[in-house]
């Protein structure tokens, strides 16, 4: 092959990696259900610290001979995000090894549900959360205070991202309005306690998902206390009806300004790309 110069060289080397990284893309999602499969986040999650390498591959009872691979499976996942590394020092030795913390998306790994789906789908529980715990999602997290931290921050980041979209793209759906309600949201805002079921707060409008500000204008708004960030996407059908037909109650009439804001996935949508297409069929 003629590689000609130093340029067409460089662009051949990017089009081997392109292709190498999409023959062997496999191997993230594998190295992903190994994780899961050795419980690797809930042993880190558990050492409740960043954890050296040896105290995990001794944690995980990996063969002493199969340490460099672990180290090279762990340096795959902390370039995927579902770990960071940082450097720790081995108190009883006084040296430094690489040591790895659990990120905002492994968070989602603990207790790994997503292994039990198989037994889910066959019994009556409600989520695959259930099943691979014992109890609901919230109620692991009324139990478990640093597992609760984690998910808190877990939806506060996902929040983030998508206000500052929501406040660039849609920023005229909130001019005009003086009161809001955010069902089942958080943040600094005036709470009111309640059951969305039976009864919303009354407002302007109302939104189902997140917390933000629009501007530098002053907005009262309420949050409804509940614990589900994707508010529709956590009922089902008959519990959704049930929970806009309370919304249609809190605000006016469209003639006079009322609003329904809800912020969630759309199914079948034309315009979006195959990895937004995949996020939303997840």
């Amino acid at each position: 092959m003629d590689l000609g110069n130093a340029e067409k060289a460089n662009e051949l080397l990017q089009a081997q990696a392109h292709v190498e990284n999409h023959a062997l893309n496999f191997i993230n999602s594998m190295a992903l259900k190994c994780a899961i499969d050795l419980s690797i986040p809930d042993v880190i999650y558990s050492h409740g610290q960043p954890m050296p390498l040896s105290q995990l591959a001794s944690a995980l009872s990996v063969q002493p001979s199969k340490l460099p691979c672990l180290h090279r499976l762990m340096r795959l996942l902390v370039h995927s995000v579902f770990f960071s590394q940082q450097q720790v020092i081995i108190h009883n030795i006084n040296e430094q090894e690489e040591g790895y913390s659990l990120t905002t998306p492994s968070l989602f790994l603990l207790k790994a549900p997503w292994q039990f789906l198989g037994k889910w789908f066959r019994n009556d529980d409600p989520t695959p959360f259930q099943t691979a715990n014992g109890i609901p999602l919230y109620d692991y997290t009324a139990h478990d205070p640093d597992f609760s931290n984690f998910f808190n921050e877990a939806m506060t980041s996902d929040s983030r991202v998508i206000a500052s979209v929501l406040i660039i793209k849609c920023k005229d759906l909130f001019e005009g309005l003086s009161s809001l309600v955010n069902v089942g949201g958080g943040g600094n805002l005036e709470f009111v306690e309640g059951d969305m079921f039976e009864a919303i707060p009354s407002a302007n409008a109302v939104i189902l998902k997140y917390i933000f500000r629009v501007s530098n204008q002053p907005l009262l708004m309420f949050s409804l206390a509940n614990d589900n960030q994707w508010i529709l996407h956590n009922w089902s059908d008959e519990e959704c009806v049930k929970i806009l037909k309370k919304c249609k109650e809190a605000i006016p009439s469209k003639d006079k300004g009322g609003k329904l804001i809800i912020i969630d996935m759309v199914m079948e949508n034309s315009k979006g790309d195959d990895e937004k297409a995949e996020t939303q069929l997840c």
